[in-house]
């Protein structure tokens, strides 16, 4: 039923989520991937057979194997120190632009990045950053938003020692929110322009090239308060596997949150039940075709980084 499923929406998909996705309705497969087979050399009617795996994330059991070899490399690379968890997100208004021209999600990664980096020059010091673009709400639909964990400090720019470690647990989070706003309006008319510039072609984004249009788009959006998100200073103790695995390596939607499959009772339609809970909302449960759901899952799948 799921690929069945999955085959209908082929043609709404990219030809990269369409290999990935037949990766892993193959993985495993010993008719189509093959497999090892382990005879004992005294008694070879005695065997076992290891079908082969495609070793991609979007693969339930292959995907918690490379996650857990990502998170133990990763931690590595993380300071002794507190951090902050901070989300940036984009307005409503910039949705549909961003899911139809997706190199325009790496304006996110430029503007944060920017935001955090030219405040904390300004206090001369220089932060450990990892960040990580969800395309997806917790109701499967397209909302874009940048999860990024900072030091509470970084390296001392102005001390002649290299290492020297400069505490900082405060951020302005108000003053920086305002910013980012405004390094991503203009991030994304940069990047726009020169797209125009590299790609004359006619295009829907040519329509930017009319004088005027770019910042009559772009500049009312100054003014909408964005919602963004500034954690209470995390201990170092508190920075867990678990934590860094939940926002920059998660699925969509967890197995657990998947209630219910079943056939309604005056007809043959089958029904998914999840449910989801947005920030300070109450839980939602959400019941619908299970075609609808695949059709959610597979495009929250296929805007995520999580197909490679």
């Amino acid at each position: 039923m799921g690929k069945v499923i999955y085959l209908k929406y082929q043609d709404a998909l990219r030809p990269e989520v369409i290999r990935t996705v037949e990766k892993m309705l193959s993985c495993r497969d010993p008719e189509r991937l093959g497999y090892h087979k382990y005879t004992c050399p005294e008694h070879p009617e005695e065997y076992i057979i290891v079908p082969r795996t495609f070793k991609t994330r979007f693969c339930n059991s292959c995907g918690k194997v490379l996650t857990d070899k990502w998170v133990e490399r990763i931690e590595k690379d993380f300071p002794p120190t507190s951090f902050h968890h901070i989300c940036f997100t984009v307005p409503q208004e910039l949705r549909e632009l961003l899911d139809e021209y997706r190199f325009l999600l790496n304006c996110l990664f430029q503007a944060s990045s920017k935001t955090i980096l030219s405040w904390s020059k300004e206090r001369h010091f220089l932060p450990a950053m990892v960040s990580s673009c969800h395309t997806f709400g917790r109701d499967l639909k397209f909302h874009p938003h940048l999860h990024m964990l900072m030091s509470s400090g970084g390296v001392d720019l102005k001390s002649k020692r290299l290492n020297r470690w400069r505490r900082c647990s405060f951020i302005p989070f108000k003053m920086l929110h305002k910013r980012y706003r405004f390094l991503l309006i203009q991030e994304l008319k940069d990047t726009i322009r020169r797209h125009l510039k590299e790609n004359p072609a006619p295009g829907k984004l040519s329509l930017f090239s009319h004088p005027g249009v770019l910042d009559a788009f772009f500049d009312p959006l100054l003014k909408i308060n964005w919602y963004g998100h500034d954690s209470t200073e995390l201990p170092h103790q508190d920075f867990t596997v678990s934590y860094i695995v939940r926002y920059t390596k998660r699925p969509p939607l967890a197995e657990c949150k998947i209630l219910d499959y079943s056939k309604t009772p005056d007809s043959d339609e089958d029904r998914v039940t999840f449910s989801y809970r947005e920030r300070r909302h109450p839980e939602v449960r959400w019941t619908l075709p299970v075609e609808k759901f695949m059709g959610l899952l597979i495009k929250a799948y296929s805007s995520s980084n999580i197909l490679e």
